[in-house]
């Protein structure tokens, strides 16, 4: 990441009630003689003197978009602008590790704000994925995948999970595990207790062994006041040419009843109205799964296509998008005008997939790769390419520098340069590195400094942490007196 664009510590604040002044920014706007502005947000007024932020402190959560020079932000009036490239209609404040360069208004309002990620990227169209990365570069890595038209979620890899909100945890319908080490496996715990007192069936897919993984982590509870709405996994695991399907329900204490067996087609291991979820298993010295979950085509039709045929638009056209709806209406035929030289006439059309598919206009699906805890080998290396080209995100680990290589192969992770080299065949939109090593705590931008994007990927950079810092002692403690 040689420099093309600077990064800051990144805070978005909206109805704040304090009486400093902020802007709103249009899509594309430029202010005074500073570069254009990619997407849109609020700006911040960061810091009262306006001074130019070290280059250590323009590391940070988001890409802000702003082409400028390597030492400095633009200023407004004194105050140092920082705007964020994505939309958002939430709150959503991500802290940075210290407060030196922070109005001292916006600080509680900024620790107390604490949300995951928000990545709902303008350039990224994403007609049905909200995707959410509830972790930071040092954290365990955990991405939350909501599907806003079924207003349910994807949870992928489930490590510390304990700053998810629990309503978030009871909109899941699908669990990815790449593998059960403990940094993406040991939330599960905390999840089934989330979605406990519900009659929802949540299904979860992970390597071969995983089944059983689960039912060993729940048989170490008493169930012995089990109640019939309880939950229930329909869990699934992953061989590279079929699945192996289990049911534990909560209603019978998790016991594990062995489902059968169900083929694997070119790599698909699940899908919903609106999404494919594709698999493909990788080596970390035992399997762990690469996932790509790509949104399946909306409704849209070519106006070119219709005009050349002569149909005019009308109410068929709702029509024919409420028939394709998944238990849609077919029964009644279409009735389609069509105009043929000075005339109009009437066309009655049954067959309501083949009209669609003649007049449907051709889409680019998007999609998000994801790849954790993998060694760099040619085997790897061909598995990741041919399920990972053409995301329009990829999320991989990059746990080490290039001058730790050799902790990479020991320990079967990728480092800088594995990464550099993926991405530079696999061609995304976004790379979002995670899973930094714990060894880079404190100096996480010098792993950043080691990633070279390709011209038209962007590189999305994030905090250290987003998890809640462990608690020492209350603030508050009604025992002291004692």
């Amino acid at each position: 990441m040689k420099g093309s664009y600077n990064f800051g510590r990144v805070f978005l604040i909206e109805g704040s009630d304090n009486k400093t002044s902020q802007m709103d920014l249009n899509p594309g706007g430029v202010i005074g003689n500073s570069p254009s502005i990619y997407g849109w947000g609020r700006a911040i007024p960061f810091s009262p003197e306006g001074t130019a932020l070290s280059q250590t402190m323009m590391r940070s959560v988001i890409s802000l978009g702003l082409k400028n020079n390597e030492n400095s932000i633009p200023t407004i009036n004194g105050w140092a602008i920082l705007c964020c490239p994505f939309v958002t209609k939430k709150l959503h404040l991500i802290t940075a590790p210290s407060n030196e360069c922070i109005p001292s208004i916006f600080w509680e309002q900024i620790k107390s704000g604490l949300e995951g990620l928000l990545m709902h990227l303008a350039k990224v169209p994403f007609h049905y994925f909200q995707p959410v990365f509830f972790a930071g570069v040092i954290d365990d890595p955990i991405l939350l995948l909501k599907i806003k038209t079924l207003g349910s979620s994807f949870l992928v890899d489930c490590g510390q999970i304990d700053h998810i909100a629990k309503k978030a945890m009871k909109r899941v319908e699908a669990v990815f595990i790449t593998h059960a080490h403990m940094d993406h496996f040991i939330g599960m715990d905390k999840f089934t207790r989330s979605i406990l007192v519900s009659d929802k069936t949540v299904h979860l897919f992970g390597p071969p062994g995983i089944a059983e993984k689960l039912y060993y982590r729940l048989k170490g509870y008493d169930w012995n006041l089990v109640e019939a709405k309880y939950c229930a996994f329909q869990v699934s695991d992953v061989y590279p040419d079929h699945l192996q399907c289990f049911s534990l329900r909560g209603a019978e204490g998790f016991a594990m009843r062995e489902l059968g067996m169900q083929e694997k087609h070119d790599g698909l291991i699940y899908e919903n109205e609106y999404a494919w979820v594709h698999a493909a298993q990788c080596d970390h010295k035992i399997p762990c799964l690469i996932f790509k979950f790509t949104e399946k085509p909306y409704f849209l039709i070519d106006e070119e296509t219709i005009e050349q045929r002569g149909y005019l638009k009308g109410a068929w056209i709702e029509q024919l998008r409420q028939g394709l709806l998944k238990n849609g209406d077919v029964s009644q035929p279409l009735k389609v005008p069509r105009q043929s030289k000075d005339t109009i006439e009437e066309i009655v059309i049954d067959d309501y997939a083949a009209l669609y598919q003649q007049i449907a206009k051709k889409q680019d699906l998007k999609s998000i790769g994801y790849l954790t805890d993998i060694g760099f080998t040619e085997e790897n290396r061909q598995v990741v390419v041919e399920l990972m080209t053409g995301a329009s995100i990829l999320i991989a680990e990059c746990s080490y520098k290039k001058e730790h290589v050799g902790r990479a192969r020991k320990f079967a992770h990728l480092c800088t340069e594995d990464c550099n080299e993926l991405v530079a065949q696999i061609r995304p939109q976004y790379f979002l590195p995670v899973h930094f090593s714990k060894i880079y705590l404190n100096e996480t931008e010098s792993v950043y400094d080691e990633l070279e994007m390709p011209k038209n990927t962007t590189l999305i950079p994030l905090p250290e942490r987003l998890t809640p810092q462990p608690v020492l002692a209350p603030s508050y403690n009604p025992l002291s007196g004692i």
